[in-house]
């Protein structure tokens, strides 16, 4: 058996559940509540993950030892359990069956172990029910803050963040991984793709953060525009400090450009987020 075809197997499930479940409820919440709890999930794993060095996933989707990680983690924790907590959530499960499903997961992962498409270094498949668990009660609680019409400007904050956070990760992701588009280099990590992977994170981490700050609690748009171009300067000096390195004949431009997608995009969700 192909070690891809579990993952493939829990990849086409979730995207079938979560297309057939946002249509059958057709309520806008739902979505972004997937996406929040998705980016969630993407980021507690990069930490637990590639900072920890707790465990690894190997679909062999590509020959790149961490950039296969990367795919199978993007594969388990940005469409799988986000698939899962949205049916907690849209059939309001209790806490019983919460904790069924959280049990199922370990049980999941104890095959995929098996079936050595997964491995633990220091992680424990109990440590992966607590957090199942956990998270499940959160996407509980923040739905239930979204139903309450809860406008609070951090709410609001932390929503927009982890949804783009989710978006901009599977792009860049998938761009890394299947192009030389961009790269992140210091020489701090001794394997190069891990140091990718890891200063990827951490720059698309930090320019959503300060854009979706800047939309959520400024008042005035030429705070926004004067933070793209402050973002895209400092983009730019690590191009020429050789710490950022982009395979197109306009860096800048290719700077900018990015940049300028990114803000739209959140500026476009939060206006969305505004009227649910």
């Amino acid at each position: 058996m192909s070690q891809s075809l579990p993952f493939f197997i829990l990849l086409v499930l979730s995207l079938l559940l979560t297309v057939f479940i946002l249509w059958r409820k057709s309520n806008k919440r739902l979505l972004f509540l997937f996406l929040f709890i998705g980016g969630l999930a993407h980021l507690l794993d990069f930490f637990i993950m590639f900072i920890l060095n707790s465990y690894v996933y190997k679909p062999h989707f590509v020959q790149h030892h961490y950039y296969d990680n990367m795919l199978g983690s993007l594969v388990s924790q940005t469409f799988v359990y986000p698939t899962a907590a949205l049916i907690v959530v849209a059939y309001n499960w209790s806490i019983f069956r919460v904790f069924l499903l959280s049990f199922l997961f370990m049980g999941i992962e104890t095959l995929f172990l098996s079936l050595d498409v997964y491995e633990h270094f220091w992680w424990k498949t109990f440590y992966t029910g607590i957090f199942m668990f956990i998270g499940f009660l959160i996407a509980k609680k923040w739905y239930e803050g979204m139903n309450k019409g809860d406008e609070s400007k951090w709410r609001n904050f932390l929503t927009l963040y982890f949804v783009v956070f989710v978006i901009s990760g599977i792009g860049i992701s998938l761009i890394t991984v299947f192009t030389s588009l961009n790269t992140l280099s210091t020489d701090f990590f001794s394997d190069g793709e891990r140091e990718q992977i890891i200063l990827t994170t951490i720059y698309i981490g930090i320019v959503n953060f300060l854009y979706s700050m800047s939309v959520v609690y400024s008042t005035n748009s030429l705070y926004t525009y004067g933070l793209l171009c402050i973002i895209c300067a400092v983009s730019y000096s690590l191009i020429m400090l050789n710490i950022l390195g982009i395979a197109a004949v306009y860096k800048l431009l290719s700077i900018c450009l990015y940049n300028v997608i990114v803000l739209i995009i959140i500026k476009s969700i939060h206006n969305r987020l505004l009227f649910l």
